[in-house]
């Protein structure tokens, strides 16, 4: 039952949130965006089937379909779904993403009010922040990350979110699991695989 409601409390969270988005810009124009970037889902595919543990799940998720610059996620699960995590490629929709550092930490600023404030909006479902890390990436900027601890009703919960650069746009990694010692999964090995498996070579 933990995990199910786990699932659930990750469903509501998981897209990348609305608030904070920079705005649209041109860059060099539509045709250089096409040029100087492969399509989402190119980055999509080259997310493996396993990583530390969670087996990717489930259908491609297309927000950009409904909400354009949102791009398009995945789940993965560790086995009985004890432990969930959700990759997102996004691009706000820009169509080029200038100041990389500085716009990685703001998506990841903004991802952890979004998260912390369900406390206030969601009965019985608190999250606050524990601590900054990050995850080296070889060939590309090391992923921000941030660690979550909290409840949701009687569970205790972890949440690791990171967010960095994957071929031209943003990945955000979230993994979501209860909080027991050891940690049932591996977060920041899978962050760092998948994020690695997403860098166009």
């Amino acid at each position: 039952m933990a995990s199910l409601s786990l699932l659930a409390f990750l469903a509501a969270c998981a897209p990348p949130q609305q608030g904070g988005a920079p705005s649209a810009t041109t860059g060099q124009g539509g045709s250089a965006r096409q040029m100087t970037r492969e399509p989402t889902s190119g980055t999509i595919a080259r997310l493996p089937a396993d990583a530390a543990g969670f087996m990717r799940s489930g259908q491609v998720k297309d927000y950009e379909a409904q909400r354009p610059g949102f791009g398009q996620g995945v789940e993965y699960t560790t086995p009985g779904r004890e432990a969930v995590a959700t990759v997102d490629i996004y691009d706000r929709g820009m169509a080029s993403i200038p100041n990389q550092e500085q716009l990685v930490r703001s998506e990841l600023d903004e991802a952890v009010r979004e998260l912390s404030s369900l406390q206030h909006s969601r009965t019985g479902r608190s999250l606050d922040e524990q601590q900054r890390t990050t995850i080296p990436i070889e060939g590309a900027d090391p992923l921000q990350c941030a660690v979550l601890s909290g409840r949701y009703g009687r569970v205790p919960v972890s949440l690791d979110i990171c967010v960095g650069m994957a071929a031209g746009r943003f990945i955000k990694i979230q993994v979501t699991m209860p909080d027991r010692t050891p940690a049932m999964a591996d977060a920041r090995a899978f962050a760092h695989s998948v994020a690695t498996a997403a860098q166009r070579r």
